[in-house]
């Protein structure tokens, strides 16, 4: 069914280039990354350094009330020695009366806070570039978007199921035991094949910005158990309940995201229903310094009522995150992000700068240096795994 869809889109694409009138937009960018690692692994086949070449051309075409959108992501990894494809976005964008329309493969973003989403659940993601850099898959989706009261009320059916993408032990960032991405198992109610629903009511009123969510069929967070020497994913099917708000006061937000979620398995693989809640303040200071400079200071809290057994490693951490940006024609920026977990007292720091360069040239320099991850819970296979990485992206 889904070929079948993405055939009928590319001969809509035909027909459309031979009408009168219409509208094309041809943009995007390729970027290239590399990472370096100070610390030997212990095992010598694993390099100190990644590579990654990302390609990612996009197309959006408009002709008689049609929007068509195309994103692909076409992906060399230095480690693997393969390349990765995958369909970010193709989908057909129309109205009926008063409902909005998206059909074909999408990326979707819930949620307010800066540190982590709780409440962000449709796309399934891929870690090749390391379990800290997670990427989202296109979804392929049928939604509809249509007004509610003081907001929009948008509702979903998510008929193909895709699972994670983990990065192979012989690259960094990745599990001490190599990942099986080619198997799945499921369980409580879970299915490759299982039709998912879910629903979105997001608004404004005076200075609040919120959204309520629900959410029905396969966790995006596998439980993993060892399998022929392998890591193998099992999912199981999940209900989650959602809530996200944002108020701004002049150069002052507070922001929130809670979640209610049912049947998701613990670390230790054992169902275990749960609450979670991120909750930030963020301040900006317009002119820092007496500088053309703005600096933005969050500070945000995590915590899982699971505590220690969640599945996650941000179930009672702290984050301190800077951005500094100045205001100049090269859209220059520092930013930083320290976390700590107030269990076991570990973390990670990472500090960024970016800079544009000739209007279409971004370069972005960037550490990650983990902080006593070796006591970690989840995160203890990426312990030794302090790097100096760089981005260089053209952009068209």
């Amino acid at each position: 069914m889904i070929r079948l869809f993405f055939v009928c889109i590319f001969f809509s694409l035909i027909n459309l280039v031979q009408a009168d009138e219409y509208y094309v937009e041809n943009f995007g960018e390729i970027t290239f990354n590399g990472s370096f690692f100070g610390e030997d692994f212990s095992s010598s086949n694993i390099s100190n350094s990644a590579r990654f070449l990302n390609i990612n051309p996009k197309l959006y075409i408009e002709n008689n009330g049609l929007n068509y959108n195309l994103d692909i992501i076409i992906k060399s990894l230095s480690n693997d020695n393969d390349l990765y494809f995958d369909i970010k976005e193709a989908n057909i964008n129309f109205s009926i009366g008063d409902y909005d329309l998206l059909i074909g493969n999408s990326i979707e973003f819930w949620g307010k806070t800066d540190s982590f989403n709780l409440v962000d659940i449709i796309n399934s993601k891929n870690f090749d570039e390391g379990l800290v850099n997670p990427i989202k898959m296109g979804e392929f989706m049928i939604k509809s978007t249509s007004e509610l009261g003081i907001g929009n009320l948008s509702l979903y059916y998510l008929p193909i199921f895709r699972k994670n993408i983990y990065p192979s032990n012989n690259s960094r960032l990745s599990f001490s035991s190599n990942p099986d991405n080619e198997t799945a198992s499921y369980s409580n109610g879970a299915s490759n094949g299982i039709h998912q629903f879910a629903l979105r009511w997001d608004g404004y009123y005076d200075d609040f910005d919120f959204g309520f969510s629900a959410f029905s069929g396969n966790s995006r967070d596998p439980s993993f158990s060892q399998l022929n020497s392998l890591l193998h994913p099992t999912y199981t099917k999940i209900e989650q309940y959602g809530f996200e708000i944002q108020q701004t006061l002049s150069n002052i937000i507070l922001k929130s995201e809670i979640i209610s979620r049912y049947g998701q398995p613990n670390k230790s693989g054992n169902i275990q229903s749960y609450q979670a809640a991120v909750i930030g303040l963020e301040k900006t200071f317009y002119i820092f310094l007496n500088n053309n400079l703005d600096l933005t200071s969050m500070i945000e809290f995590t915590k899982d009522s699971r505590g220690l057994s969640s599945h996650n490693a941000n179930q009672n951490d702290i984050f301190l995150i800077n951005r500094v940006v100045f205001n100049d024609l090269q859209d220059s920026s520092i930013s930083s992000i320290l976390s700590n977990d107030l269990n076991t007292n570990t973390g990670s720091f990472i500090i960024n700068f970016s800079r544009r360069y000739f209007n279409s040239l971004k370069a972005e320099f960037g550490i990650f240096s983990p902080i006593n991850l070796n006591k970690d819970n989840h995160l203890s296979s990426i312990s030794n795994d302090i790097n100096l990485n760089f981005n260089l992206t053209w952009a068209w």
